[in-house]
């Protein structure tokens, strides 16, 4: 997926001269360095600062974070109190403290908000939700405010926040366990590490009692679908999955499918589809489920839940939430349920937006632009910012919204193992003696050799952090420490999806030599296939190719598509070469647009042998948005319809030999927003060419004077009034229907547009839309351009009723698009 920039975010950081590593992710092409930030702990009183408490805090500093621990309530002679009674309290200390460290990178809240004992609670915000009559929790406000610089836009937080929700101190150190053995994967607690090398995917189409399976949502198990196969072809070992649909809805609620897969041992787990503050309800796994079902591990996973309420860490009627109950579930030595947990508060999120924000956060997560849980969080949150711009929706903007409701329930900064971690090493031996008050060595990766950036190096004498650096591309570390000669130092270092490891070094002497620290670049890849594009004007009458009469029909329908192979008019294969791979199939959609890679390759090694499974996605998504086909040609890729099969919905295909092209005509097409208003064939339609015009009028008069025979199965469309007679009302019918198409024809919107492939022997071939008749109708507007088979690059022409790339123009009839490698 590309990255999206968003300039006003975290912009305060860009004042100062290191930006915490967290948000590199966020802030592009900037010649500030990067480095580890601080982590501040806010204690719902000031008891719980603890023994336990301390080896979480020991963690975070051998991870690199300058760690500050204060009480919500007041202090004592170990910690700042701040005294506080409501939410602005708190809102107050942190403006102040950020404004004094603006390398604050997490804030941990651990307290929860509906306890009985207050002294266990630290208050949160409320927002309105945009669908039901109720407020929703949120720590988000928290984070986002005027930091002397005019800005407190909702949409860029200056630190990422989650939520340790206790009950006791108990539940405290269950929680901290649980993190410590996750991070550290101790032999003596994981002796099995491998678990991690495997994935549960769980959804549930259903929109509630009463409604039927005919009318339940679809796209929570397409969604679930793609990643499971980002998952297989991420390198999983095994991804299982438990699916809730209308064609098992009688015993697909049953959760034993769930609970042998989590009791086996899965590194994460994400679900989409129905749940409230109880759990997941399609398949069921809620409270009971959780506390009834799951064996004590602590061989535990991270829990991805997008679906409404699951995160409500204030719900009214559970004092635990599911939530919340994961992670605080079984006891201090036999934990069950996660080690954190990402969800939302509001009980009524829609599915189209859930759906972005799983895709993203997860495809940043496998393509590894980001490992800690809250960054992961934020990005799928900013998506559904860019992919619904400005989307209001009773008077709220979604955007915005979204931002409050998901929160982390967990370690806002834990590193996500994605598989069992590798291992690094530095160019230095353990208990190696050093002569200067600074280390400059080398990062690598065990197995390949290769050096590793963003490797944070942390020198820690006595429990304190007395030096850290930040590796670049070339795997350099340099740290410069503050300690007395004859020191014994520990080093560690840290990287997402790699054991951290140790050193001791030994500060044997100061030859006072200068530190000298190499330069750091962001060291992107910029993706540039090289394909570009122009837009024109063309005459119908002697460019438009028309297929609809000699090309071969697809028989599409609603929602689906067809693979077919590639071939000329003479019966050879069509081959072309799109981003510099070699096709000979294409995969069309109803919806307007075709795909080059039906999808990824499955797991089919044995035993698993998973099918390669491709998925009729009708909603439209941004140019190199990770849902969505592989290898997309977009013409007009949008929600075409056939209005319940009424509508007739032609798609053809073409070959041509002499001139080296390859033709995909959607012709007349109805758009899914207003196919409701088309005409209704189904009666009157007696010669079945999906039109009720005069021809069928004169079949009529045929029938009643005796000229022509009525056949059985055209009886029922014939008597058009349904009256059990075939007379002259129905011809009156016939005729209202042929007016009615007349005089309201813009009534129904019908879409007339084809791609044409050219092949080019010597490379990349040409890929040409042209349109004839089409008008960009819907609230979520067109999708126009290409895309690569990876989706991380690709040509943006329009979106959403936006423009794209540099260059685009608004696609219209009598319009051509050409893409082409010079």
């Amino acid at each position: 997926m590309k990255r999206i920039l968003f300039l006003s975010l975290l912009i305060s950081t860009l004042l100062s001269d290191m930006i915490p590593i967290s948000k590199k992710n966020f802030v592009k092409d900037r010649e500030e360095s990067f480095g580890r930030g601080s982590y501040l702990i806010v204690l719902s009183n000031s008891s719980l600062n603890n023994a336990a408490l301390s080896f979480f805090t020991n963690l975070k500093k051998t991870q690199g974070f300058d760690v500050d621990v204060v009480s919500f309530r007041e202090g004592d002679d170990d910690i700042e109190g701040i005294n506080g009674v409501i939410n602005d309290d708190l809102r107050n200390y942190l403006i102040n403290y950020y404004s004094q460290n603006q390398m604050l990178e997490y804030v941990l809240l651990v307290g929860d908000v509906n306890q009985n004992n207050e002294n266990y609670n630290i208050p949160t915000y409320e927002i309105p939700s945009y669908n039901e009559a109720e407020n929703d929790q949120t720590d988000y406000p928290y984070t986002f405010f005027d930091a002397g610089d005019g800005n407190e836009d909702p949409l860029s937080p200056h630190f990422f926040i989650g939520r340790w929700s206790i009950g006791s101190s108990t539940d405290l150190s269950n929680i901290i366990n649980r993190n410590l053995h996750y991070a550290q994967l101790n032999e003596q607690f994981i002796p099995d590490p491998s678990y991690l090398n495997n994935a549960l995917v769980v959804a549930g189409n259903y929109s509630g009692e009463g409604n039927p399976p005919s009318i339940w949502p679809v796209t929570p198990v397409w969604t679930s679908k793609w990643l499971l196969e980002e998952l297989n072809h991420f390198g999983y070992e095994t991804v299982d999955s438990s699916f809730f649909h209308k064609h098992n809805y009688n015993y697909g609620t049953n959760p034993d499918a769930i609970q042998a897969s989590w009791n086996e041992g899965v590194g994460v787990i994400n679900y989409r589809g129905w749940g409230d503050a109880r759990g997941w309800h399609k398949p069921q796994f809620r409270l009971d489920e959780i506390n009834d079902l799951l064996n004590p591990s602590f061989s535990l996973p991270v829990v991805f839940s997008f679906v409404c309420n699951t995160g409500d860490f204030g719900n009214e009627q559970q004092v635990f939430c599911f939530g919340e109950t994961l992670l605080t579930a079984g006891t201090i030595n036999a934990p069950k349920g996660a080690v954190a947990m990402v969800g939302p508060s509001d009980l009524d999120t829609d599915t189209r937006f859930n759906n972005v924000l799983c895709g993203a956060l997860w495809d940043d997560l496998l393509e590894g632009r980001v490992d800690e849980l809250a960054p992961a969080l934020h990005v799928g949150k900013q998506a559904v910012e860019q992919e619904f711009l400005g989307l209001q929706v009773n008077g709220t903007n979604i955007g915005e919204f979204y931002h409050h409701v998901y929160g982390v329930l967990g370690d806002p900064s834990l590193s996500v193992w994605l598989q069992e971690p590798s291992r690094m090493e530095l160019s230095i031996d353990n208990n190696s003696p050093i002569n200067n008050s600074f280390i400059n060595v080398i990062v690598t990766d065990v197995g390949t050799g290769d050096p590793l950036q963003d490797v944070v190096g942390v020198f820690m004498l006595d429990g304190e952090i007395v030096g850290k650096g930040l590796s670049n591309e070339y795997g350099q570390l340099d740290i410069d420490f503050d300690a007395s000669v004859g020191s014994e130092l520990t080093l560690y270092i840290n990287k997402g999806q790699y054991y951290q490891e140790s050193y001791t070094i030994n500060f044997d002497s100061d030859s006072g030599d200068d530190f000298v620290q190499n330069d750091y670049n962001l060291n992107e890849e910029i993706l540039d296939y090289g394909y570009e594009f122009e837009i024109y004007d063309i005459d119908i009458e002697n460019d438009w190719i028309e297929i609809s009469q000699t090309g071969k029909n697809l028989f599409l329908t609603d929602d689906s598509d067809t693979t077919v192979q590639m071939i000329y008019d003479n019966g050879d294969v069509f081959n072309f070469q799109y981003y510099g791979q070699d096709f000979d199939s294409l995969t069309v959609s109803s919806n307007g647009w075709a795909s080059f890679l039906r999808c990824l390759d499955g797991k089919n090694e044995s035993p698993e042998n998973v099918p390669c499974e491709s998925i009729s996605h009708f909603f439209n998504n941004s140019i190199t948005f990770p849902i969505g086909p592989y290898g997309l040609l977009a013409p007009f890729y949008d929600d075409l319809d056939d209005n319940n099969g009424t509508e007739p919905l032609h798609v053809y295909h073409q070959g041509f030999e002499n001139e080296m092209k390859y033709v995909v005509q959607w012709n007349e097409v109805a758009n899914g927003q207003n196919d409701e208003f088309c005409v209704d064939n189904s009666s009157g339609d007696i010669n079945e060419d999906f039109n009720v015009d005069i021809s069928d009028i004169l079949i009529l008069v045929n029938i009643m004077l005796g000229i022509e025979q009525i056949l059985p199965e055209q009886e029922s469309v014939a008597d058009c009034n349904s009256d059990g007679n075939i007379d002259v009302f129905d011809i009156i019918y016939a005729v209202n229907v042929i007016l009615e198409a007349a005089v309201d024809p813009v009534e129904c919107v019908k879409e007339t547009f084809q791609i044409i492939l050219i092949d080019n022997p010597n490379g990349d071939g040409e890929i040409i839309f042209q349109y004839k008749d089409i008008q960009d109708i819907d609230d979520h507007g067109v999708t126009i351009g290409i895309e690569d088979p990876t989706k991380n690059e690709g040509i943006e022409i329009q979106f959403n009723g936006e423009l794209g790339d540099p260059g685009s123009m608004f696609m219209e009839n009598n319009k051509a698009v050409r893409f082409y490698v010079p």
